[in-house]
């Protein structure tokens, strides 16, 4: 069983809101022209066989957020294979040479995969919750709003990593720990993981939204870029007294995912994927 995924799309008075309000309410300088950076691994960058530039969800979110932000940009800075150490070590760099109010930080696929021929991933649980504290310590002190984000889950489909464990069991475990370090931090999350294994629990093969298990294609990309943009208006409305409430669409319903998925960018419940053997790739 598949589930399909309904174009909903955001009042233009909504979107101008989403970006604005999540900004201003974690302390960045409102009048400054938005410039969002998209920071992670492979999933981030997104191009691929089979993806297109235009159908990764950077591109997707700053396509939505300029219908009524002209002026906003989403800065792609996904790079294949890197873990948070590595993001880390050129945050810095990013800073000064984007300058951005906003950024993206999703991480784990690699950090927690565990290669073959090892026994150990490739980072520790708290080697990475370490660095995406220091990740978050960073941008706060530049005056950069920052946002956490879970990677998707792996496929159904997806081979065992080098533990013989399907690689969402260890993700998962990952993942709990990005959640853990937005609530003591106090930095919002986009559960892209949650969300894609309450989807699979509900009949989704995940296959169906990757190119090849792990790496989402166009159909995946709109899934997270719609559970981006969800989150967004979310936390703006808790955070600002729902500063859309002037908006002619103030009745719109905020579910704007498929009624299939009626929660899931707010985390919950999940299930745990079982493998068959096949082979894939980390991100």
């Amino acid at each position: 069983m598949s589930i399909s995924i309904p174009r909903r799309s955001f009042p233009t008075c909504m979107l101008a809101a989403v970006v604005w309000t999540t900004v201003a309410s974690l302390g960045a300088e409102p009048d400054t022209p938005e410039r969002i950076v998209a920071l992670g691994d492979s999933i981030t960058k997104g191009v691929r066989t089979g993806v297109a530039a235009d159908e990764i969800f950077s591109h997707l979110v700053e396509r939505r957020v300029q219908e009524s932000h002209p002026k906003a940009t989403v800065i792609n800075e996904g790079i294949g294979g890197e873990r948070t150490d590595q993001a880390l070590a050129r945050l810095d760099n990013l800073l000064a040479k984007h300058r951005p109010t906003m950024m993206l930080v999703m991480y784990g696929t690699n950090d927690a995969y565990v290669d073959h021929g090892r026994t150990e991933p490739r980072l520790t649980r708290e080697a990475y919750a370490a660095n995406l504290e220091a990740i978050i310590a960073t941008l706060r002190a530049a005056k950069v709003t920052p946002i956490l984000m879970t990677e998707p889950a792996w496929a159904q489909g997806a081979a065992p990593d080098g533990s013989g464990e399907h690689p969402d069991q260890r993700l998962g475990e990952y993942m709990e720990a990005c959640r853990d370090v937005a609530t003591r931090l106090d930095v919002p999350v986009v559960d892209h993981h949650a969300a894609w294994r309450t989807a699979a629990a509900a009949g989704q093969d995940l296959g169906e939204w990757t190119t090849d298990q792990c790496h989402p294609n166009p159909a995946g990309h709109t899934v997270m870029a719609d559970t981006i943009l969800k989150t967004l208006l979310d936390f703006g409305r808790r955070h600002n007294g729902d500063q859309s409430r002037h908006c002619a669409a103030r009745d719109l319903h905020t579910d704007i995912l498929t009624p299939s998925l009626p929660r899931a960018a707010r985390g919950g419940a999940t299930t745990p994927l079982r493998p068959p053997p096949q082979q894939t790739q980390s991100s």
